[in-house]
Parts: C-alpha cells; sequence; structure tokens
C-alpha cells in the first residue's frame, strides 16, 4: 500500500535529489549569542556568591525603581473597566423577548456612545438567567469625565420594557471601596428571599447608592412542591417528616435487604413503577399509615400541590441558608463612611 510506495518510489527520489544539499551553518549572531550565554553561565557557577548579590540587586532595583514607575489606576477610579450597567428581565422571558432587551440596551449605547466617549462595550445575557450586564469601557481622554458619563447614562436607561429594572454599577474587580455585599440569613428560601427583595428596594433609596442587586442569577428548574397541610396532619397524628419520607419511598425508593438464593446476594429495591411515578394524581393517591385512625389516608389527604421554580444555587454559611445583595455607591461615596 501507502508503505510500499514511500520505500520503493519516494525514498529513492529523495535521495537522489538531496544528497548533493548541505546543512546551512547558524548565524554568526546565533553563534555570539550562544557562546555568551556559556561564558555566563560558566562565571555564575564558578562564583554563586557574586552571582547571588548580583540577583538580589537585580531584584531590588525591579521593587523600588522599575515597578513604583509603571502607571496604573487604582479600583476606586476604574481600571479597564469602567463601570457596567445592570439590568434585570423577568424569569420567563423567552429567547424572543431576552433579544429584544438586549437591543434596547445596545441602540442606548449606539446612540449616545460617541458623546459620552464610550471606546467599547459588552453585553451578557444568559438563556436561563434573569440578570444582564453590559460592560462599558471609556476612552482615556473622553469628552466627559466617568461621572457625568454615569450620570448621563442613568437618565438614558430604557424605561418602556415591561418587567425590566436597570441601573449603574461597578464590576466586582473594578468597584473596589465602591461596593458592599450584605448577606441575609434565613431557613425558608420564599420567605427568604421575598425579605432579600424588599432589602434591595430599601437599600436603592438611600444616598450615595446607585443601585443594589439580589445575587439570585441562574433560574432553577420547574418542580412539584408537596406543602404540608398542618390541620390535617394533626388530625390523622401525621408529621412533615412521615409526609416526606413516604414521598422520598414513593419516587426514590427504598433499599431491602438483600435477597439471598444459596450463595448469591441479590440486591432488593421497591419503589413505584415508572408508569405511576409519571403520574401526579397517582403519586398523590399512595396511601400514608394514619396513627389516629390506624388506617390509610392518600397523600392528597395531608398535603397541598403547587407549581413553583428552584433556586439555582443554593448557598447555605455556619448550616444556614443565605443570600447576597450587592450594592454599587456613587464615586462620592466610600464603603468605609457607611460601614462601622
Amino acid at each position: 500500500g501507502a508503505s510500499l510506495l514511500v520505500a520503493l518510489v519516494l525514498a529513492p527520489l529523495a535521495t537522489r535529489y538531496l544528497e548533493g544539499g548541505r546543512i546551512r551553518t547558524d548565524p554568526g549572531w546565533l553563534l555570539w549569542l550562544r557562546g555568551a550565554y556559556a561564558r555566563l553561565l560558566d562565571a555564575t557557577l564558578r562564583r554563586p556568591a557574586d552571582a547571588s548579590l548580583v540577583l538580589l540587586l537585580a531584584l531590588a532595583f525591579t521593587a523600588t525603581v522599575a515597578i513604583p514607575g509603571v502607571p496604573f489606576a487604582d479600583a476606586s477610579g476604574g481600571g479597564l473597566n469602567d463601570f457596567m450597567v445592570r439590568f434585570h428581565v423577568p424569569r420567563d422571558a423567552t429567547y424572543e423577548e431576552r433579544d429584544v432587551i438586549a437591543h434596547a440596551f445596545e441602540e442606548m449605547f449606539e446612540e449616545h456612545g460617541a458623546d459620552w466617549g464610550v471606546r467599547v462595550y459588552r453585553l451578557e445575557l444568559g438563556g436561563r438567567s434573569s440578570r444582564g450586564r453590559v460592560f462599558v469601557y471609556l476612552e482615556s481622554d473622553g469628552p466627559m469625565a466617568r461621572a457625568d458619563v454615569v450620570e448621563a447614562v442613568k437618565a438614558a436607561l430604557p424605561t418602556e420594557l415591561p418587567g425590566v429594572t436597570s441601573y449603574v454599577g461597578w464590576d466586582s474587580q473594578g468597584g473596589g471601596d465602591k461596593q458592599l455585599e450584605l448577606s441575609i440569613y434565613g431557613e425558608d428560601m420564599d420567605t427568604l428571599e421575598r425579605l432579600a427583595e424588599e432589602a434591595v428596594r430599601r437599600v436603592k433609596g438611600l444616598p450615595g447608592v446607585l443601585g443594589a442587586a439580589l445575587d439570585l442569577d441562574e433560574r432553577g428548574l420547574e418542580e412539584i412542591r408537596l406543602l404540608p397541610d398542618e390541620d390535617a396532619l394533626r388530625r390523622y397524628g401525621l408529621d412533615a417528616r412521615t409526609v416526606a419520607t413516604t414521598v422520598a419511598f414513593a419516587l426514590r425508593g427504598n433499599r431491602l435487604t438483600p435477597l439471598r438464593l444459596g450463595e448469591a446476594e441479590i440486591d432488593v429495591e421497591t419503589r413505584l413503577s415508572l408508569e405511576d411515578r409519571s403520574d401526579l394524581e397517582r403519586v398523590l393517591d399512595f396511601p400514608v399509615f394514619a396513627p389516629a385512625s390506624a388506617g390509610l389516608v392518600p397523600l392528597r389527604a395531608v398535603t397541598d400541590v403547587e407549581f413553583g421554580q428552584g433556586p439555582g444555587t443554593i448557598r447555605r454559611r455556619g448550616r444556614r441558608t443565605s443570600l447576597d445583595i450587592t450594592v454599587d455607591l456613587g464615586d462620592d461615596v466610600s464603603k468605609e463612611a457607611l460601614t462601622p
């Protein structure tokens, strides 16, 4: 096949036409550089103490002269990322609706970007996220100061988008002392979210605050919730733990004692069939033993059904569920002035 062709044809041809070729010598500058490196390496190995001293002097020069001489922008004055526009969209917004929302913010910067001195902007809005961001980078010698640009952007933010809220803030890397993070702790996620949303509403109205955002990024999965009916539980002598265990037994199953057949051991699990697990009505008909009546009652008799959407991320600190709130401060306010 191919290897035979290479051996019988290509190899002899290559030998014939390349046998007279010469290997080119290295250029003079490369030979000199190679020699200089060899001499430097030889001197370093022969006099390690002197080499260490030279290295320390070079490091000291870098730390005291070279690095301080490099200009940079601190966090409070912005840097590569001068500021951002944060916006929130309805969680159930479709792709087409999200596209319209994104275009509205892009049109704002296309129309006013030159007047504001915007060098470039970058918009991010995920397909499942309720939170979007526009990263805004300004020209270093633009026609307006950053504080003036921020005020102009605040006045031009789209207001005709149903269910969309937006405000100007800072990036987590460029915010520096212009950002605060508040944490709210609780046990019930729905109650915790309502309290956090109320805290965001109140914080936004404080002097010197550009805006505040609840850290709920990704949407969770659609879920069916079985809420225990406290009155029914007391009536039948049940508790929420027993109901939860029953539901887990029906849907997830339970491992029983292994079955022994001679020397063989067979794992045994019991749970509802796939057909029954796929039908909510059949799950609600699953019986629960009620101590008060010494009989069986269906799940639907002691629970209420609710459809909802779970959180995308659950954060727990010290065995407590928490939600974070990011607060963006104005240029004339620092977090040191607001925190004890």
